[in-house]
């Protein structure tokens, strides 16, 4: 159901996004490469350029920034200071908050009259720092105080893993998420090389997409054999994910988005072309760790947040006509699809993905919302989502978007709450002998070599195990054989043997 794009009867306190812009240093000439807070401040200071209004970066009354792998500490003060923004709070999100937060709680605070105006940043140098360990220069970074705190920081409540997931040999998240695409794969009765395959176009496609994004740090076509297969340039990390399932963060990739209400932006003299209106934005943060989820192969939090986002709205999912599913890895794409009933591969990005287009550690989903409103201002009368994941598929966040002003005005919306009714965490043993039945595994990898079967098991009195193996045989048959549903022999944690493996 499309909105009526004549509805005039928005309040003065309607959120909007009036300007925007990403910021992209793809050079190895450490003279014509900045560090992260620049990049930022460059954004910012080219989105008010944009739309020919720079006062609003000197009125700006809060910025936000998620952390990244740079060791400011507090780089929202270093962009107000760049920008002239003498008076705004900072605002500083530790990992483990969404960057749709960020978004939504600017939204929030422009329609409940907190703010006037709010800027959202963020931003990774990680491709200048590795060319500089490359060329051995040594380059540096704005430094702050060690004492220094941002005026407001926001922190994740929970921790994100288990430390029987630790003694197993889960570690990178690239481990977690392989586990859990096999739990994936076998509630969808696929067997393992048809999932590859699958997995491999399904990447392949967001490569072709990367190819016509203009802001995309990689627009190489790649084959879908390309990506399935390892090899020296594309080593297996975590069966089945080689190192191009992965999320690219070697880049030097900034943006900016500023928001505002109707009536302030009037007031600037800000033209309504350049609206951006925030439908609905939804989140879960009950936090789970993965080995004590009772079923690793969907998000409950997902799928209540997508509801929300729709019934709130009004809208079908086939009226999303602009989409990006978050893409650290395959398997966020596949449960954010299923979640709005998305069936179609080759609209689940329209930035080219993580791996592809770029994947700033914890910054992507900001990057994709510009490419989202850019993408809105040239489809008028469309609709546009966003999404964001943080640590492992641990939370998950929705936005809804469009040029086209909301006939229901905007909420933020929390299932939080719901989420935590129906998932209970199941208790997690550890050291475990006995029979135990695998609901999710995967072989990590070193240097393209198998190093460890890694296997989130069942056992008897509604409990979990985390158990592994360094066994040649037993990896190998982790890897040809679907091994979700079948029965290990575990002593002290270690798997001796996989029952009905031929």
């Amino acid at each position: 159901m499309k909105r009526n794009p004549m509805n005039t009867s928005v309040p003065d306190n309607t959120p909007v996004v009036v300007c925007f812009s990403t910021v992209e240093e793809n050079t190895s000439d450490l003279e014509q490469s900045h560090e992260a807070v620049t990049l930022m401040t460059n954004a910012a200071l080219q989105a008010a350029k944009n739309i020919h209004c720079e006062g609003l970066l000197k009125n700006c009354n809060r910025i936000y920034v998620p952390e990244g792998m740079w060791a400011y500490k507090d780089p929202a003060r270093l962009i107000a200071e760049k920008i002239g923004a003498d008076n705004a709070t900072s605002v500083f999100a530790k990992i483990g908050i969404t960057q749709q937060t960020l978004m939504s709680e600017a939204c929030q605070r422009i329609q409940q009259g907190l703010d006037d105006i709010v800027l959202v940043c963020g931003g990774e140098a990680k491709f200048r720092n590795l060319q500089a360990i490359i060329q051995g220069v040594a380059v540096e970074d704005s430094q702050q105080a060690d004492d220094l705190v941002a005026d407001v920081v926001i922190s994740p409540e929970e921790e994100l893993w288990l430390p029987e997931e630790t003694a197993a040999g889960f570690g990178m998240p690239v481990t977690y998420y392989a586990a859990m695409e096999s739990a994936y794969r076998a509630s969808r009765n696929a067997d393992i090389n048809s999932h590859r395959d699958y997995l491999a176009e399904l990447y392949a496609s967001f490569t072709r997409v990367a190819a016509g994004n203009p802001q995309a740090w990689s627009r190489k076509v790649l084959r879908p054999e390309e990506i399935r297969n390892p090899d020296d340039k594309n080593p297996m990390l975590a069966f089945p994910y080689t190192k191009r399932h992965n999320s690219s963060w070697n880049v030097n990739q900034a943006c900016a988005i500023f928001f505002t209400s109707i009536k302030k932006a009037k007031e600037w003299g800000i033209d309504e072309s350049h609206f951006i209106y925030p439908y609905v934005a939804t989140e879960n943060n009950a936090m789970l760790a993965v080995a004590a989820r009772p079923q690793i192969h969907r998000s409950v939090g997902a799928e209540l947040a997508a509801k929300a986002a729709l019934e709130h709205s009004g809208l079908n999912a086939n009226d999303i006509d602009i989409i990006d599913l978050y893409s650290c890895f395959p398997f966020a794409v596949e449960v954010y699809a299923d979640a709005f009933g998305f069936t179609d591969i080759q609209s689940f990005t329209c930035t080219g993905g993580m791996p592809f287009a770029g994947g700033p550690l914890n910054n992507y989903a900001l990057q994709a919302a510009c490419r989202v409103f850019e993408l809105l201002q040239k489809k008028q009368g469309s609709i546009g989502l966003t999404s964001s994941v943080s640590g492992l598929m641990t939370k998950q966040a929705f936005g809804l978007w469009s040029q086209t002003p909301p006939e229901i005005p905007f909420d933020f919306i929390d299932v939080t709450a719901q989420v935590r009714a129906l998932e209970k965490p199941l208790p997690v043993v550890g050291a475990y002998s006995g029979e135990a039945e695998i609901v999710g595994y995967t072989v990590s990898y070193e240097k393209n070599c198998p190093q460890r079967l890694i296997a989130i098991c069942n056992i008897n009195g509604g409990r979990r195990t985390v158990c592994y193996s360094e066994d040649s045989t037993l990896m190998a048959t982790a890897q040809n054989e679907e091994c979700c549903g079948k029965t290990v022999t575990v002593e002290a944690g270690i798997i001796r043997a996989i029952k009905g493996a031929r």
